[in-house]
């Protein structure tokens, strides 16, 4: 599973030529929801304001990250994200410092208008900016995935898989598979419920979660307060006994431009 995932993504990004995205100039955009825990594929141009707080039997963490979304040519984006972090353990002091910086490059595969279907492949590389020492990061990993959205008049259906590979430690993987339904409401509201996998696929002997099925849920909202700009959060809450937390708090602000 891994290296197929791997090599589709690898593989489409490669075999799309750059002068034929040069020459595109359709707009490639359509309008989904903005979830928290799918990736999307929706090539867009915005800036991000995200919150994560995780609370587990440990301790708690917070992560404040920004994040710019830029469209280098009509059916390729780049993304760039860089977090704060702050541990609060139970036991020890709290430490706080920067996170692992994400660079992630996603490529648009098809959009169809009936019904409005967009696919892209991605790959997110992590970059060890963070101290493993102080709980930030240090983490190096390369994500391949594969994400999809469709409308079916005002419900948004969206779906994401993705695989990362450890660079710093290679004999850590992880499996991550998603999805989203959401509601069109009205034109400023729109609630939504996602549902996510994740699996440690191999990792160190000792780790509680190495090859155990961790399956939360996810219900939430987006709100516009005004064009252009909208809010999205949501708590999410472990279903399974195999998980990392006991429940986190999720939202992003986006300004698109």
């Amino acid at each position: 599973m891994a290296r197929w995932l791997a090599g589709v993504v690898l593989g489409c990004m490669l075999a799309l030529p750059v002068g034929t995205w040069a020459q595109d100039s359709d707009d490639y955009s359509l309008e989904f929801a903005y979830t928290l825990l799918t990736k999307r594929s929706v090539i867009e141009r915005e800036i991000e304001f995200k919150f994560d707080y995780e609370k587990g039997s440990e301790g708690s963490s917070f992560q404040w990250t920004a994040a710019l979304e830029w469209v280098l040519l009509p059916r390729w984006q780049i993304e760039l994200e860089i977090p704060i972090v702050l541990q609060d353990p139970k036991e020890g002091r709290n430490e706080a410092g920067i996170g692992d910086i994400e660079l992630t490059n996603r490529v648009l595969l098809f959009k169809g208008l009936d019904p409005p279907t967009l696919v892209t492949v991605g790959l997110e590389a992590r970059l060890p900016t963070g101290s493993e020492s102080r709980g930030t990061g240090g983490e190096a990993t390369l994500e391949p995935f594969l994400a999809a959205g469709m409308a079916f008049g005002p419900f948004d259906v969206q779906a994401s898989v993705a695989y990362e590979f450890g660079l710093k430690r290679p004999w850590e993987q992880e499996f991550e598979a998603a999805g989203a339904v959401a509601y069109r409401f009205s034109r400023w509201f729109t609630p939504l419920l996602e549902v996510k996998l994740a699996q440690v696929t191999k990792g160190d002997a000792d780790d509680p979660l190495l090859n155990r099925a961790q399956v939360s849920i996810l219900p939430g909202l987006n709100v516009r307060p005004f064009p252009g700009a909208t809010i999205a959060a949501g708590v999410e809450v472990p279903l399974t006994s195999a998980k990392a937390f006991d429940y986190a708090v999720r939202a992003l602000f986006v300004w698109e431009f």
